[in-house]
């Protein structure tokens, strides 16, 4: 627990999320991940300096991504966010199936809602960008991926995630 106190410590300021004093204000936040902090534990889920990319040439891969909520208050009910996009950059190479990443929201009980699910617009050798703008949101997030097969134009690549919305933050 200790260690965890000394990371949370040393990471606060890096990440953003300390606040101090009285007055309320608005902000903007935004966090980035990147593709290789996501993980699977099957071995056919590779990762290099683009993501997390599925070397299997017939199944579809599922990938979890860690996503560190900024969102914060004083009395153990956040204020929820405004103003929330989610952007995904990713490589597609299969023609038959789509990388598609969801973003699922849950509040303190565990109810859940779904984002819509970002996902890639078909076979291409560039990278892709998709926005999505949530129809609802909670206060605890996760994020998974489904990467499609590998095929003869390469692998499909989760590259990133950029993660912004604005919230009132105690000053």
């Amino acid at each position: 627990m200790e260690t965890l106190k000394r990371m949370m410590f040393v990471l606060t300021p890096v990440l953003g999320l300390f606040t101090a004093g009285t007055a309320a204000a608005s902000s903007i936040k935004t966090t980035y991940i990147q593709g290789g902090s996501c993980w699977s534990a099957d071995p056919a889920v590779q990762i290099n300096q683009f993501g997390i990319f599925n070397t299997d040439s017939v199944n579809t891969k599922r990938v979890y991504c860690p996503v560190i909520s900024t969102f914060y208050g004083s009395t153990g009910n956040p204020p929820f966010p405004s103003n929330f996009v989610a952007t995904m950059v990713a490589y597609d190479r299969n023609s038959n199936s789509n990388v598609a990443c969801t973003f699922q929201t849950a509040s303190a009980d565990g109810s859940s809602a779904f984002f819509p699910v970002l996902q890639t617009a078909g076979n291409a050798a560039a990278a892709q960008t998709i926005v999505g703008v949530p129809n609802t949101i909670s206060q605890y997030l996760s994020l998974y991926c489904d990467i499609p097969p590998a095929t003869t134009s390469g692998v499909s690549v989760v590259s990133s995630f950029i993660i912004s919305h604005s919230v009132s933050i105690p000053q």
